[in-house]
This record gives structure tokens, C-alpha cells and sequence, in this order.
């Protein structure tokens, strides 16, 4: 038996006697040289930069590992590198600070509050040449300056296109009877976890009243799915979804997804204990189809004796179904009762009292076509029975990735999909937001990924030209490589996948857009507003410290 030492040579490899290189050492410089010659040839040519290992703007290789105080190459590109950290601008701390007032933590600190007051009284000259009397005051509402101070970027609106939502807006602030103000904000995952929009919903409802949650889905069929400012569970049910053409009948609901469930399926919706808003709750709707053959479930108020609702009707209808309640503190259960499957869109619960419902509609996944297919008769029964003030439309993030699709094709597309939201609901106000900035790694730092550029411009242009207004979180990020930035900074506004942001960037994205449409509020209501900086002027964003 052979030592395990020994090593058998083969006969036919003449040993090394000294003569020349060794046939390894040979082979292995002829491939060296052969790798130099490959990375010459693109700086042979501008066709083949981006495939240039080095350029001058990129930081010398392993510098990083000499730096003593911890921090790689410091640079003045936006996106920076990835080896070092910084800190947030002023803008972001300022976000961050005002938007951790409503934490989930407690009670919030009193916000500072737009102020209702009259008019000064006008004279009227009195009948008969008697005595002039004073006119009716009317009550004017002034914002205070640090609602929209500070505003990164201000909303794209040269048409008008928002005065619908600024004259709702305005009921709201007097407190007119029955003035509860909807926003319906639709996108992908984005906003799939209720981030940004839940920031800007606490906003909205500290300054103008809390109207309740509003829209929630019964069954999103997405593990990331979530809201905030509310209790929410659901078990057993099959989600139909519209981004995967899920129903054959194109009919998804409000949300974009259609809950099918037989005995046993069940949800939960509660008000939470602790918060700035959702403690209470005064009327709950239950957004469902009916049809030959559905089922029947029921529905409990904190515990208490079960309503049935029967779902089973001769045609295909949508319906829904309302539970009013004494405003406070609220519990209801929802559960599928048998004799047939039970199909429910969402739920609301919302308030009798004046103030601002913020409905979060965001899908993982989604792409802006999904939303085409719904059924077009549905999808405006659907818009008339929600009835928002303002519609706001957030997508892109996934159309960046499909490279295979033209640009041309995508502009047709999404010019169908604001085109569908303007007819089917002319009167309501509707704004195009931007998709985040999506980054991708570059010669050892983060830029944004090229494709997102012409297709924001498509969805600039086709939202100006269809009637709709116009809003870059993209440029409010800091425009150019901010993700890079974003998930560098302490603490840290951007995840790891350079497309989606953290709590922290959430928070800051919601305060970003409050301060916009206040700003634009403000504009509406004839106060004196400070434009904001043009891009010129603050630079690319990189105001953040060292």
C-alpha cells in the first residue's frame, strides 16, 4: 500500500533542467498579457467606456485601505462610494425630525397648526342712503411658513391641474360639515409597506383632522404588504391579483386585488391604542361582489353578535356594505360563512368628522400596464363609489428593469394608464409622482440606473400633456446617484438593493411630498411663497456633511 507522501509522475514530462521559463510560468504571461491587451481596447474608443476599468474620476485603487480615520475616498459625485459614510443634509435631518413627532411611540407633540381667521368686515352701502352695514366676514385660512418651509421640490402644475384637490382641501380646514378630503395614492413596492404614505398621512390628518385609515385590501396575496396606524390581519383567503391578470372577469376592486374565500377565510381590522391617529373609527365599509352562487359571511363589532351578509345575487354586481358605529375605538371581524365562495375587495373605516383620508394602494410587483387590466366599467364604478379628491399615480421602479421593452412602447402604455384615470374621474385632481431613484454599482460607487432618466421624461411629458400634475421624488432624493447616498448616510435612508427606502427614507420622502402640496396650498390660498431653489442653485443635492 502506497504512503499517502508518494506522488506518481507521469514518464512523458521531462523534468526542468534549468533551460528557459517552465511551461506554467510561460502560459501564465502570455495570458497576462493577453488580459492588459483586452482592458486597453476600450479606452481606444468612447463606443467602449463604460467598460473601462479605471477613469480619473474613479478613486485610486486601494487607497481606501491606507485611510486611518476609517472613511474611503471622499468625493463630490453625487452617490459617492461605497467604501466611506456621510452624514444627512440639512433638508433630510429636518424631515427626519419633523416626521418622527407622530412616531408609533405615544402620543405626538402638538403640530404647528394652519390658523382659520375672518376677513377683515367690508362696508355695504344701506338701503335707502341710510347707514353702511358691514358685509358677512368670510374665514380665511393662513398656513403657518414651516409647513412648507424648507420645500426640496416643489409640485409641477402649470395647468391647474391640482385645484380640485386645493379646493377640497380648503372645505376640510373650515370644518365644513361632512368635508373629508381622499387622497387615493396608487404604486408599487414603493409604497407596498404603507411607508412614505403613511408619513404623509400622519401628517395630513394632525393638521387637518384624522378621518379615519380609509382603503385597506382584505387579502394582498404579498408577504411585504402592510399599513400602518391600524390593525390588520387576514387568514385563509385566495388573492386574485391584478397585476397577474388574476380574474377572469377584470374585476379587482378599489386596491387592485379581489379576495376570494369559502368557510372559515377571516380578517381582522382594529383602531390602534397608541399613535397620533387611527384611535378611532365611526363607520366601516366592506367592498364586495355579489353573484349567482356566493356565499355569505359575517362581520362583529368588538366581539359582539355576528351580522350576516348574504353575497349571493342573479348577476354580477359590486356592493357594499356599511356598519356604522359610535365613533371611538373599534374592533371588527369579518368570516366567511359558507354556501359558496365569498369574493370582498377591501374595507374602509374612516370617520365622520372632517379631516383627511389617505388611501395607501401600493402592490408589489405592480408595473404600469397591470393596471389596464381591469375591466374599464368596473374600474369607473370603482373610482365613483371611493370618490378621491386626489389620485396620485407612482410607478416606474419595475418598468426600469424591463430593458426589452422600447421606450416608445412604455410611452404608449403609460399614456393609456393616466388617460384611463383622467376620464374615468375628470373631476378629481391627479398627479404623476416620480419613481425613487434606483441605483446600480459603477467603477466602485452607486449611480443611478441610465434607463430611469427618458423614463421619467415620458412621465413628465404625458403627465403634463393628459391634464395631470407633476411631482419628482427622484430630485427631492437629490437627483443623480442619491441612493448611493441615501444608503450610505447614518441613519441609513436606503436599503442594499439601491431601489427602495428604509423607515428612516420613508419618513423623509412623506415629509418631502406634505410640504409640496402644502406648498402648493399655500400658493392656492394667495399667501406669499418663497419659490423653492432651483436644481442649479442647491446643487446636485450633495449639501449633506462629511
Amino acid at each position: 500500500m502506497a504512503d499517502f507522501n508518494e506522488t506518481e509522475t507521469s514518464d512523458a514530462v521531462e523534468d526542468w533542467q534549468g533551460e528557459g521559463l517552465p511551461i506554467g510560468v510561460r502560459l501564465s504571461g502570455v495570458a497576462a498579457i493577453g488580459a492588459l491587451v483586452i482592458l486597453a481596447i476600450p479606452y481606444g474608443t468612447a463606443d467602449l467606456e463604460r467598460f473601462r476599468v479605471w477613469t480619473p474620476e474613479d478613486p485610486v485603487p486601494f487607497s481606501g485601505k491606507f485611510r486611518t480615520d476609517g472613511v474611503g475616498p471622499t468625493v463630490a459625485e453625487a452617490g459617492g462610494h461605497l467604501g466611506g459614510s456621510q452624514g444627512l443634509n440639512e433638508a433630510e435631518l429636518a424631515a427626519l425630525s419633523e416626521s418622527t413627532l407622530p412616531d408609533d411611540e405615544g402620543d405626538a407633540a402638538p403640530a404647528p397648526m394652519l390658523v382659520v381667521e375672518p376677513e377683515p368686515p367690508t362696508e355695504v352701502d344701506g338701503a335707502g342712503g341710510g347707514e353702511a352695514e358691514p358685509a358677512e366676514q368670510r374665514p380665511r385660512i393662513v398656513l403657518p411658513e414651516s409647513l412648507f418651509a424648507g420645500v426640496k421640490v416643489p409640485i409641477e402644475d402649470p395647468n391647474g391641474a391640482m385645484k380640485t384637490f386645493y379646493e377640497a382641501l380648503e372645505r376640510t380646514a373650515l370644518k365644513e360639515q361632512g368635508a373629508v378630503t381622499r387622497i387615493a395614492h396608487w404604486g408599487d413596492s414603493a409604497i407596498g409597506a404603507d411607508g412614505m404614505t403613511s408619513a404623509a398621512r400622519r401628517h395630513f390628518q394632525r393638521q387637518f383632522g384624522d378621518s379615519g385609515h380609509g382603503y385597506i385590501l382584505i387579502e394582498s396575496g404579498s408577504a411585504w404588504y402592510r399599513h400602518k396606524d391600524i390593525v390588520a390581519k387576514s387568514k385563509g383567503w385566495k388573492a386574485q391579483k391584478i397585476i397577474d391578470k388574476g380574474a377572469k372577469d377584470g374585476r379587482y376592486g378599489f386596491g387592485g386585488v379581489k379576495a376570494r374565500g369559502y368557510l372559515g377565510a377571516n380578517a381582522t381590522f382594529a383602531t390602534v391604542e397608541k399613535g397620533p391617529v387611527g384611535k378611532s373609527v365611526s363607520r366601516l365599509e366592506i367592498h364586495m361582489q355579489k353573484g349567482p352562487g356566493n356565499g355569505a359571511f359575517t362581520v362583529a363589532v368588538d366581539d359582539g353578535e355576528r351580522q350576516r351578509v348574504d353575497t349571493r345575487s342573479e348577476a354580477v354586481e359590486e356592493a357594499v356594505h356599511v356598519l356604522e358605529v359610535e365613533d371611538g375605538p373599534h374592533r371588527f371581524k369579518i368570516r366567511a360563512e359558507g354556501g359558496g365562495p365569498v369574493y370582498l375587495y377591501g374595507a374602509v373605516l374612516e370617520r365622520d368628522e372632517p379631516g383627511v383620508v389617505y388611501d395607501c394602494l401600493g402592490l408589489v410587483g405592480a408595473r404600469s400596464q397591470r393596471l389596464l387590466n381591469a375591466d374599464e366599467a368596473h374600474w369607473k364604478q370603482q373610482l365613483e363609489t371611493r370618490d378621491p379628491d386626489l389620485m396620485v399615480l407612482m410607478y416606474g421602479g419595475n418598468d426600469v428593469g424591463d430593458k426589452r421593452i422600447p421606450m416608445e412602447r412604455y410611452e404608449k402604455v403609460f399614456r393609456q394608464l393616466v388617460q384611463r384615470f383622467r376620464t374615468t374621474r375628470p373631476e378629481a385632481a391627479c398627479l404623476v409622482m416620480s419613481p425613487l431613484d434606483h441605483g446600480e454599482r459603477h467603477r466602485g460607487s452607486v449611480r443611478t440606473v441610465p434607463r430611469l432618466h427618458p423614463l421619467m421624461e415620458v412621465q413628465q411629458r404625458i403627465a403634463l400633456e393628459e391634464g395631470c400634475a407633476w411631482y419628482s421624488v427622484f430630485d427631492a432624493m437629490g437627483g443623480e446617484g442619491a441612493m448611493g447616498r441615501w444608503f450610505k448616510a447614518n441613519p441609513r435612508l436606503g436599503w442594499g438593493d439601491f431601489a427602495h427606502a428604509t423607515p428612516a427614507g420613508a419618513k423623509v420622502l412623506g415629509t418631502y411630498f406634505f410640504k409640496a402640496l402644502m406648498h402648493g396650498f399655500a400658493g392656492h390660498l394667495g399667501q406669499e411663497i418663497q419659490p423653492p431653489e432651483t436644481p442649479a442653485e442647491r446643487g446636485s443635492g450633495e449639501d449633506a456633511a462629511e
